[in-house]
């Protein structure tokens, strides 16, 4: 009969080193026999391949292969072979988990203390990275309610800085501050004189209503002159008497004041 020993040596220490697993005494269980089990023998090379390659360091595949090989027959020695193997790969909940399984399996083991010891040693290591992990988490809080605040702040000058911005720029003719940064600097415009307008557009509107008298008043005064003449009449112009000259100064008069009115009325309508 085929018979495979399962049991591991343990490591004497008490941190989470791993200890090699070695082939033991013959005194442990032996597995189901090829009668019972069709796959006795498969399992027996994947026990065998999983202690070669956990002995060489090679944990993940030492995991796999014991973990096929209790599939093909579950035998609680093997339990403790994952548990090991959980173990070196620092999986401390699965390591605890498969030794209490072992435990279950075989309450009676000749390692049972030492196995309970390791129970201890993973529940350490579980309370350790729980630990850890909520550092951690901490940590990237802290770090992100920083990045938070500061976003907070740079967006608060940003915010501050934009009326300084938009009051630099000029606008209707202002000037910047005395103490504006800025390279540039508009003129004022000149102020617009709304009584001088109205004044010169005033002026303008008599004006042309001067010549518009004017030039009625010369009619009037030729008419009547035509008339005297032909019948050897004389006009006067209160004492004095009226001559051609005389209604000249009429039209002459009426014509500066259409160009005066023109030009106050033009300049009034300009500064308006």
């Amino acid at each position: 009969m085929i018979t495979l020993f399962l049991a591991l040596a343990l490591s004497q220490s008490s941190g989470p080193a791993v200890a090699p697993l070695v082939q033991p005494a013959p005194a442990a269980t032996p597995l189901v026999t090829p009668a019972a089990n069709p796959n006795h023998a498969q399992a027996v090379a994947l026990a065998r391949q999983s202690i070669t390659d956990f002995n060489v360091g090679d944990f993940g595949a030492a995991l796999a292969e014991a973990t096929q090989a209790y599939k093909l027959e579950p035998n609680p020695g093997l339990l403790y072979n994952l548990a090991q193997a959980h173990r070196a790969l620092k999986h401390w909940e699965r390591a605890e988990f498969f030794y209490r399984g072992y435990l279950r399996g075989k309450p009676n083991a000749r390692n049972r203390a030492e196995v309970e010891r390791l129970i201890t040693e993973m529940e350490g290591e579980v309370y350790k990275a729980q630990q850890e992990a909520k550092r951690v988490a901490a940590a990237k809080a802290a770090a992100q309610a920083a990045k938070d605040r500061e976003a907070a702040r740079r967006t608060a000058q940003n915010t501050a800085a934009v009326p300084l911005v938009l009051s630099a720029q000029p606008s209707k003719g202002t000037i910047p501050a005395a103490d504006s940064d800025l390279t540039y600097k508009t003129e004022e415009p000149k102020k617009h004189s709304h009584v001088a307008g109205i004044t010169l557009v005033s002026i303008a509107a008599a004006m042309a209503a001067y010549a518009v008298v004017g030039f009625v008043e010369n009619n009037s005064y030729n008419g009547w002159l035509s008339n005297a003449q032909a019948h050897s009449l004389t006009v006067k112009w209160g004492s004095q008497p009226m001559t051609q000259s005389t209604a000249e100064v009429f039209d002459y008069s009426a014509w500066a004041a259409s160009g005066v009115a023109a030009v106050c009325a033009t300049t009034g309508l300009i500064i308006w």
